[in-house]
């Protein structure tokens, strides 16, 4: 069978799924719009790749690959075969008539197999800078980027700057490790964050979620997706990797078509083509048609290419993709299959999601590292697929301390039209809709166990509650309470299981949270009840106090799961302490600057973490520097050792 022949079975499924299919019939890309590959280098020798226009950033750059079996130049050829392989192929073949600017960043000579090529902020950043200068229209980062969550990486932030002052769009993996909340480099404004999904648009169970991806990111298909491998056959990946340069694509594509567009409006184009409101941690699908038609209202698009191009037909595949060269052995193992330090055996995939059950196997919490950010592929690639667990074997479950809003959502057109009848059936006149929820659920409490919990944090609906306990749905109902929602909070410590299905809760997608605990308040009446320092005016304690409540709830992407801001959250509502110690500082002239939450050095056993606070003298610009520290081993954290002077090593 020849090459042009072995197009996946399901291929054309997944670009259905994103409306590119209309899209790739009108063109192939253009050779005026060059996409920037920071990754891997690539196996130029690929048969798929003898048509492709690929050079490097920079004339001394070594961008062909040197060792085939090195993750490096899978990952590289894998991401770049997506883009630019010839039609027909066994890979996506987005826009092969576009240019490739490669950008290795991660060496193959001296890295084995098993080890993890990296790279710094810095490194990361000269090489953002570097493929903007060389030319570059869009960026794909098929990378995972592990960092502290709370912490700024300022060359980062720049090249991302840079890129948008130029007119070059950055899109980057959301990670692999299933974790809700984002490292600094998603959060950038200019940034398109993509998590995956599978052929059905379900979000893949390893994708990382969060409010900036949710805001600002796209869904696409990153699940079990076929492209090229070195050596001239295919490969199977699976991950926030494949998924990225399906945006990429279609953003090349787009550029290529309307090539008068602004950066501006082809991002606008496609963010909104696929969702205008944005209130959930799970971005929209990508829809690439839905944005050409934006485009195309405000432009009129590009003469079509000298040549029509023609999808090649459908063919009925063995489930193994032949090489393209005979002698060649198909490689079907997922580039990259570990999650943590647990491996996953070569050619195991990825199951679909599942309904949630009485006890769930949770997913394993993310690899953390602090204090430098850590680009990864090959073995250990955050955003390559990372298979279920052994069947049978339990996962460790992820711990959540969250604050946020609880609210009630009605979860199908049945449950609707009950809900309905209990407000007409009701005392309901003068109330407001707030009102109307707490009263009906209190009165009606068959109800309550029907309706969807969700809880939202900073406005975005982050997670799906389910009690542990039936009778914790009197705290569930109480938390609908009337009150400012300005003022209210509701914490809740439980653990993570996975993304709901779409018909659990009228198509929310977000992680089910099963509830161990669940608490609420209102901050005048957490800030009241702490005791005013002696010697202090008291409405100056409260501003102070209810000030740095609102500096911890307000986090960038705290979602009460990563370490860091679940040692912040218990502090909250845990510690008054630091709210008089706020109070002591301001009284001295000095203002809080900085919280920072790094691993202690006593780690061991026990998951031991240091929330660092920093306060600089208004007069002398002198830093002072605080520390607690938090036990966040289990479910439940607690204080290790009290406030202390903290000293830099």
């Amino acid at each position: 069978m020849s090459e042009r022949n072995h197009r996946s079975a399901g291929l054309e499924e997944y670009l259905d799924l994103m409306q590119l299919r209309p899209l790739m019939s009108l063109a192939s890309g253009s050779p005026a719009v060059s996409i920037g590959v920071i990754d891997g280098p690539v196996d130029l020798n690929h048969p798929a790749f003898a048509s492709a226009q690929i050079r490097a950033a920079q004339e001394a750059q070594l961008i062909a690959c040197q060792e085939a079996e090195s993750a490096a130049c899978k990952h590289g050829t894998f991401v770049t075969g997506i883009l630019c392989a010839q039609r027909g192929s066994a890979a996506p073949a987005l826009c092969p008539d576009c240019a490739i600017i490669v950008r290795p960043i991660f060496p193959e000579a001296g890295v084995t197999e098993s080890a993890i090529p990296t790279c710094t902020p810095e490194e990361l950043a000269h090489a953002i800078v570097e493929t903007v200068d060389a030319g570059a229209r869009v960026l794909n980062l098929s990378m995972g980027l592990l960092a502290s969550a709370l912490k700024t990486y300022t060359p980062l932030d720049a090249a991302c700057d840079y890129a948008r002052q130029r007119g070059v769009i950055v899109v980057a993996a959301a990670g692999n490790q299933g974790v809700v909340g984002s490292v600094p480099l998603l959060r950038h404004p200019w940034i398109i964050p993509v998590a995956s999904c599978d052929a059905h648009g379900r979000v893949s169970p390893e994708s990382n979620l969060g409010p900036s991806i949710g805001r600002r990111g796209l869904l696409a298909v990153g699940v079990d997706v076929p492209s090229t491998a070195p050596g001239g056959g295919y490969a199977r990946l699976s991950g926030t990797s494949v998924a990225a340069p399906f945006v990429t694509g279609t953003i090349a594509l787009l550029w290529s078509a309307f090539p008068q567009a602004t950066a501006a409006e082809i991002q606008h184009a496609l963010v909104t083509g696929a969702a205008h409101h944005r209130r959930t941690i799970t971005p929209p699908l990508l829809n690439a048609e839905a944005a050409w038609n934006l485009l195309r209202a405000l432009h009129r698009p590009s003469p079509p290419e000298r040549r029509k191009v023609v999808m090649a037909e459908e063919h009925e595949l063995e489930e193994r993709i032949e090489p393209a060269e005979e002698g060649m052995q198909p490689t079907q193992e997922h580039l990259g299959t570990t999650v943590g330090a647990t491996a996953v055996p070569p050619g195991q995939t990825q199951g679909g999601l599942t309904r949630m059950t009485p006890h769930p196997a949770m997913r394993p919490a993310a690899q953390r590292q602090r204090g430098r950010i850590v680009a990864q592929v090959g073995a250990d690639c955050p955003t390559c697929a990372a298979a279920a667990s052994a069947q049978g074997t339990a996962e460790p479950a992820v711990p959540i301390y969250a604050l946020g809003s609880l609210r009630m959502r009605l979860p199908s057109l049945s449950i609707e039209k009950e809900f309905a009848q209990a407000v007409r059936n009701g005392q309901t006149t003068n109330l407001s809709d707030q009102q109307v929820q707490y009263t009906i659920l209190r009165e009606n409490r068959y109800l309550a166990n029907e309706v969807c919990w969700v809880l939202s944090i900073e406005g975005v609906e982050t997670y799906i509650l389910v009690p542990r306990d039936p009778l914790m749905i009197e705290q569930f109902i109480g938390a609908l309470a009337p009150t400012d929602q300005r003022l209210d909070v509701d914490v809740v410590v439980g653990v993570r299981g996975p993304v709901a299905p779409a018909e659990m809760c009228n198509g929310l997608m977000v992680p089910i949270v099963v509830v161990d605990q669940i608490y609420s308040f209102d901050r005048p009446a957490l800030i009241g009840a702490m005791a005013t320092p002696e010697g202090h005016d008291e409405a100056a304690f409260r501003d102070t106090a209810s000030e740095l409540f609102d500096r911890i709830q307000q986090m960038a992407d705290n979602t009460g799961e990563m370490d860091e801001h679940r040692a912040l959250n218990y502090l909250a509502v845990r510690y008054p302490r630091i709210y008089n110690h706020a109070a002591e500082m301001h009284g001295r002239d000095y203002s809080l600057t900085a919280i920072e939450v790094i691993s202690s050095r006593l780690s061991g056993v026990r998951k031991l973490v240091d929330v660092v606070l920093s306060y600089t003298s208004r007069t002398t610009d002198v830093t002072e520097k605080y520390y607690v520290r938090i036990d966040v081993t289990e479910k439940f954290p607690f204080l290790e050792k009290a406030l202390a002077p903290f000293y830099d090593r």
